[in-house]
Parts: C-alpha cells; sequence; structure tokens
C-alpha cells in the first residue's frame, strides 16, 4: 500500500501561475508577492478551511471519484478508465494521477482532503442547486466536445431547453450564477486575451481538444466557413456526450458497429466502447496528427481485429472495414459544425478495395502487420529490421509500375522508394 500524500505535498507540484489562478477561482484572495511556499500553504489552509465549498465547485466526474473513495483504503487510490480526461482535482493538486498500464490510470486524493469531503459527499450529490450547476456543466462538455470550440450564445441556446424557459436574460443570469461556482467551466475557458475579452468573445474548449487551442479553432474556422448553421443536438444526447469515462457521441451506426465488434469479432463491451471512442477522439486530431502509411481508420481495424478471439479471415476484414466506414462518417465532425461526413459526401471515408482480389493492397498489408503486431505483444518476434525490408522479394518486379505510382504494396510510399527501390 502506498504512503498517503498530504494535501500540502501534493500542492508542491503546483507553480506560481497556476496556483494564484485556481486560487483566484477558488475564491480564495492572495497577495501575489508572497513567496512560493507562503503561497502553497494560504492554498492548502483555504481548502481544508472549508471542504463543503470545494464539493459545490467540482464537477460530477470527479465527486464521482470521491464517492469510490468511501469503499478505498487510505492511499490506495481509485482506479479510472480514462487516460484523456485529467480530473479537475489533479489539475488543482488536490490529488495525484499515475497511469498504471496503457489505457488506465489511478487518482489518488490528499488524504487530510479526503477524510474531510467523504462526510459531505452524499449531500453534495443531492442537493437542488448542486444537481442543477452539474447538468448545466454536463450540457456544456457534451456540446464542447461535439463541436469543438462552442460560445456562449450557443450554450445559453441549450441552457434554455434545460430551463425550459425561453427567457434569454434569464438563461444569461443563469449562466454566470453558474460560472461563478464551476471549477469545470474555469478548467474549460478560453479566449486570446482573456483580460480583455467581452463575454461573447470567451469559447469553451473541449477537454479533449487539440494542445494548441488557438491552431483548432483556427482549423475549425477555415474548414466550416462554408457551413452557415449548426446542427441541431437533442439535451439527451449532450448528456450522453458528456461522458465520465468516455463520450458516447451521436451516432447512428453505434449500434450496429458494436455489435459486429462484441459478437462477431469477440471483443467485450468495454474494449468495443473504447474502440469507438478512440476511432472519435482520433478523427478529431485529424488536423493535428497525420499516420503517412495507411489511412487512420485502417490502424482501428488492424486493433480492433487482432484484439478479439476469431481469426482475421478476408471476408471478416471486408465487413469490419464496411462497418467501421459507416460509423466513422456519421460521427459528429468539429470542422463541419457538427455535421457528419454522410452529410458532406467529400469528407467521407470510402474503403478502396480491388475488384480483382478478396483484399485490396492495403488490406493485405494491414492484414500482415496486424498479425505482426500481436506476435510482438506476445513476445513471439522481435521488430522488423528496416534493413532487410528493403531487400526482401518484390512480386511486382517486372510489372509495369511507374517509379512515382503508389507502391502496389499499400505502404502509401511511392514505389520507387519502396518495392522498388534499386530497380
Amino acid at each position: 500500500m502506498k504512503q498517503a500524500k498530504t494535501l500540502l505535498k501534493i500542492v508542491q507540484r503546483l507553480q506560481r501561475k497556476e496556483l494564484i489562478r485556481y486560487a483566484s477561482n477558488l475564491g480564495m484572495e492572495c497577495d501575489e508577492t508572497w513567496d512560493i511556499s507562503k503561497l502553497r500553504k494560504a492554498y492548502t489552509e483555504f481548502i481544508l478551511s472549508d471542504p463543503k465549498k470545494l464539493l459545490l465547485m467540482l464537477p460530477k466526474a470527479d465527486l464521482d471519484i470521491i464517492r469510490k473513495a468511501k469503499d478505498g483504503k487510505a492511499g490506495e487510490g481509485i482506479d479510472r478508465v480514462n487516460d484523456h480526461l485529467t480530473p479537475i482535482m489533479v489539475l488543482y493538486g488536490l490529488a495525484d494521477m499515475e497511469l498504471l498500464e496503457e489505457d488506465f490510470v489511478t487518482i489518488t486524493i490528499a488524504e487530510d482532503l479526503r477524510q474531510l469531503l467523504i462526510p459531505h459527499i452524499d449531500w453534495a450529490l443531492e442537493y437542488e442547486h448542486n444537481q442543477q450547476r452539474m447538468s448545466v456543466e454536463i450540457i456544456v462538455e457534451g456540446l464542447a466536445n461535439i463541436l469543438g470550440i462552442v460560445t456562449q450564445d450557443e450554450i445559453r441556446k441549450y441552457l434554455k431547453l434545460l430551463m425550459q424557459n425561453d427567457n434569454d436574460k434569464e438563461a444569461v443570469k443563469a449562466f454566470e450564477i453558474i460560472r461563478q461556482y464551476s471549477l469545470l467551466l474555469d478548467s474549460m475557458e478560453y479566449a486570446g486575451d482573456l483580460e480583455n475579452a467581452e463575454n461573447e468573445d470567451i469559447r469553451f474548449v473541449s477537454r479533449y481538444g487539440w494542445e494548441d487551442k488557438r491552431k483548432m479553432e483556427q482549423f475549425i474556422a477555415q474548414h466550416s466557413k462554408k457551413i452557415d448553421s449548426m446542427r441541431e443536438f437533442s439535451l439527451e444526447e449532450l448528456a450522453k456526450a458528456s461522458g465520465i469515462l468516455f463520450p458516447f457521441i451521436p451516432n447512428p451506426k453505434m449500434e450496429e458497429f458494436m455489435h459486429f465488434l462484441t459478437c462477431q469479432i469477440g471483443l467485450s463491451e468495454a474494449s468495443a466502447h473504447i474502440v469507438c471512442f478512440n476511432l472519435w477522439y482520433y478523427k478529431i486530431h485529424y488536423g493535428e496528427y497525420a499516420l503517412d502509411d495507411m489511412p487512420m481508420e485502417l490502424h482501428f481495424l488492424s486493433h480492433a481485429l487482432t484484439a478479439g478471439k476469431q481469426e482475421l479471415t478476408d471476408r471478416l476484414a471486408e465487413e469490419g472495414m464496411q462497418h467501421l466506414a459507416d460509423f466513422a462518417n456519421n460521427l459528429p465532425l468539429w470542422h463541419l459544425r457538427g455535421f457528419t461526413a454522410a452529410d458532406y459526401p467529400t469528407e467521407s471515408f470510402v474503403p478502396k478495395l480491388s475488384t480483382k482480389e478478396p483484399l485490396g493492397p492495403m488490406l493485405r498489408k494491414l492484414k500482415k502487420e496486424a498479425y505482426l503486431m500481436t506476435d510482438i505483444l506476445n513476445g513471439k518476434t522481435s521488430l522488423p529490421n528496416h534493413a532487410e525490408s528493403s531487400t526482401e522479394e518484390n512480386p511486382w518486379e517486372g510489372q509495369k509500375i511507374g517509379r512515382n505510382d503508389p507502391c502496389p504494396c499499400g505502404s502509401g510510399m511511392k514505389y520507387k522508394k519502396c518495392h522498388g527501390k534499386g530497380l
């Protein structure tokens, strides 16, 4: 069992700018001229002095972690299956987060703070005004996840639906009050110049967003400039898209894709959800990252198929490709203002299958690499030697293939730099 840490010990990792910002968000007054040690001590004492106030500011995901801690032992930590989402408690130096495995993290709340929070956690979750705040946070987070960056105007539109009141002034007033008691909204807040920004200039950014948020906003604006409307979503869809562990982004093809992954591939329901989440996650980061050798969707298909217990047959690969394409093309995209590739076919992913063989060149390469990766993970083989790969047999030698044409092996490289090298 790990030694339990005090709040002051965890707060040591926060820098001066972070401390001042977080203290301000919590309503603490501090002198920026204080040395860092005094600042950390004052921050710690302020938090420990009123734990109930803190519980009325933390998002539901954090409150659920605290509720789980009721049944845990001191210093053990609470498992959380999502390494893309950093709890507010960790950002504010109230808890530690440690990566256990590839997709698992554990949250350990400062022990002295944990003892103060647990007696009040049920009250905080059941308190009517706190539930209203959390409902708004869920809507904001879901909307930001689907659209990437949203304005306060868009948020207030959905807030009026939640309030069942079409009075815009009432929505503005409610939103401003909620912002004063929401550490989640503070952590999502973004504007080019916060000091001089008007309320309408402030954006709320998905917590799954790009590291460079300005570049992300420019990418969305550039690709959606010809789209003059925003796709409408129901409150239920927004609630599911907020996601405590994994957001359920609205998709009419999700049930079919999940059925394929669980019933035909043999994945557990949790693993299938992870596949869906990761596909969405990397789809919305398409403008930030690029895969050189093959379309991103093929990478996910290889991981999904080899994780299952069934053999990767040609029929299964082709069927999986079609299900994956349907799912990917029905995901709301940030740069399409929430519309999908099905709405704008030029954005769609279309599997390129050969008409001469059961699997096209790219799928053959996928199948080979998928099994190689499985063998590596199982310790059956070592990574391929790149020096040997350039001298491997060329099955297309003698065929009329242009040196600048794509290599028929499906690598995505030009023929002269792949199997045609040295010819």
